[in-house]
């Protein structure tokens, strides 16, 4: 769509005002929850520019780990208008760590726990190709820690090979 104002010195008036409303296809929104130990996510957009107003975020949170580490694959934002912000926990109320916008793809961030969160929002204005992540997490495996008087590990020292015997379990190695 193109406007154009045209007048004279001659006559002069008010003026005038007018608005208008885009409409583009909303890719992402709402918040997702990630439970995989690792996966891709993106704006959603695909080859596509994002839409206006996007407010979409994922809260990452496999079970056991103890780390998320995100890296982006691909980075495309109106810079300091659209961006990525990147949060140390379950929410945007937990610490900072990476606030993205531009088109240099952010080096890869790292959670201190088990949790991480990232929001994605646009403006109402220009849009740009996306964004596209990955993510990857450092899991104990252990979904119970035992204390350490109820097992007993043998031989040790050892050559890398090892018993792990549980007597709560009538004796048998795990």
């Amino acid at each position: 769509m193109f406007v154009r104002f045209y007048s004279d010195l001659g006559i002069t008036k008010p003026g005038w005002s007018a608005t208008y409303v885009t409409n583009t296809s909303t890719y992402c929104g709402g918040t997702t929850s990630l439970t995989a130990p690792s996966g891709t996510f993106s704006d959603g957009s695909g080859a596509n520019q994002y839409g206006n107003n996007s407010e979409c975020s994922w809260h990452i949170h496999p079970p056991d780990a103890q780390s998320i580490t995100l890296s982006f694959s691909a980075f495309d934002t109106e810079a300091d208008y659209d961006g990525v912000v990147v949060y140390d926990g379950a929410d945007n109320t937990a610490s900072l760590l990476g606030q993205f916008t531009g088109t240099a793809i952010p080096s890869p961030v790292t959670s201190t726990g088990g949790d991480m969160y990232v929001e994605f929002l646009s403006d109402q204005a220009v849009r740009a190709g996306g964004w596209a992540a990955e993510y990857s997490s450092i899991t104990t495996g252990i979904g119970e820690i035992l204390p350490s008087s109820s097992f007993v590990i043998h031989p040790n020292p050892n050559n890398g090979r090892f018993t792990i015997q549980i007597p709560n379990l009538g004796g048998q190695d795990v």
